[in-house]
């Protein structure tokens, strides 16, 4: 039988992932009830509008295709109405099955295979996938003992003119910092210059205010694209909801290359009552950031260092020099991200480091005895 005639690339290629990763390769202590602060999902659960609006939901509606595109009508006007302060429109909005899979049709359908740069560390999957797609990535790592952004790295490296791409995940996974909009703003602009595209994944944007969405920006330029999702904050990662906002020049690439009819119209309707519980969102960042205070003060009493991050935002990355920080907290029964699974976006990030998701409320008192 003749070899496929398949994409020399793919042939030799490992998605570089955390999912299904066993704690770094140590194994939870037995002997203690699990506490799970590695899954990155939301533990606060779905608005209660979402809920009702689940509860209503005619089943037989599924059975035929809609005659429009349903969340033109349904799930747009919804976001566009929360970002109406950005001044997209309509043609600029787009949906997906979630924000990787939108991604995924970004590198796969438009995006040049060229150069990929991004600020590692940060979320993985990204860069594996534009690997393979034909591209390669280039990490500007952070580094201690301040781990500051590397804007000076970033702007020279997109002044060399030969990035296809820079993937930056705002906040940041693992770190959940929050670049400021001013910064974001240079970045998108010197990139511009070079025809260098910018992917925002603001995957973790709900725990922040819109204010600081770099949806504010795709007016602007021509070279901007911003991912958002409904899994992290929003409580329907099973539902497979994202969206992109794309500047009118990208748009107008892109929306040949779009595919209808996503997401599912239960997905959709339960998109749609969220997007507009506006009191949901912010109980969810009053909550996450009461409890990410009560976390931080007790790690860093222990003796671990924190690593810049946003007070609202549900993940951090802890350190703790020459000790294997996901081995012990293996032994205290708490999973955590270990660290070398993402070192594909910073060659040195070890098992020194770990990213940890907040515990959810019924675990908070007893994360905090086992730490203290």
């Amino acid at each position: 039988m003749s070899n496929l005639k398949v994409r020399e690339n793919v042939l030799f290629y490992k998605r570089d992932t955390y999912l299904g990763s066993e704690q770094g390769g140590v194994k939870l202590n037995p002997d203690v009830s699990l506490i799970d602060c590695a899954v990155g999902d939301s533990q606060w659960g779905i608005s209660p509008k979402a809920r009702e609006a689940g509860n209503a939901f005619l089943v037989e509606n599924v059975s035929a295709y809609p005659h429009d595109l349903f969340y033109e009508e349904l799930l747009k006007p919804a976001v566009l109405a929360r970002f109406h302060a950005s001044g997209v429109c309509r043609n600029q909005v787009f949906f997906g099955h979630g924000s990787f899979n939108l991604a995924e049709r970004l590198i796969h359908k438009m995006i040049e295979p060229g150069v990929m740069i991004g600020v590692g560390p940060q979320f993985n999957e990204i860069p594996s996938e534009f690997v393979a797609a034909g591209g390669s990535y280039q990490p500007l790592p952070v580094y201690p003992p301040m781990f500051d952004f590397p804007m000076r790295a970033v702007l020279t490296r997109l002044a060399r003119g030969d990035c296809s791409v820079m993937y930056l995940d705002n906040p940041n996974n693992p770190l959940g910092r929050l670049l400021e909009l001013e910064n974001l703003e240079l970045i998108v602009k010197t990139a511009e210059e070079f025809g260098t595209i910018v992917v925002v994944d603001e995957a973790y944007g709900d725990f922040v205010p819109d204010a600081n969405s770099a949806i504010h920006l795709v007016g602007q330029f021509s070279n901007l694209a911003v991912l958002r999702s409904c899994s992290k904050g929003l409580g329907l990662a099973a539902e497979r909801v994202g969206y992109m906002f794309l500047s009118e020049k990208m748009a107008g690439l892109y929306q040949p290359l779009d595919v209808p009819f996503e997401p599912s119209l239960y997905a959709a309707t339960l998109a749609r009552a969220t997007m507009e519980d506006g009191e949901f969102q912010a109980q969810l960042r009053d909550g996450v950031t009461k409890s990410k205070r009560a976390v931080t003060s007790v790690l860093m009493r222990a003796g671990f260092q924190i690593l810049p991050t946003h007070p609202a935002v549900s993940i951090m990355t802890i350190f703790k020099h020459k000790v294997n920080v996901v081995a012990m907290m293996a032994d205290w029964g708490i999973m955590v991200e270990a660290g070398s699974c993402f070192g594909k976006t910073h060659p040195g990030w070890d098992d020194s480091y770990c990213r940890l998701r907040l515990p959810r409320d019924r675990d908070l008192e007893e994360f905090c005895r086992r730490i203290g």
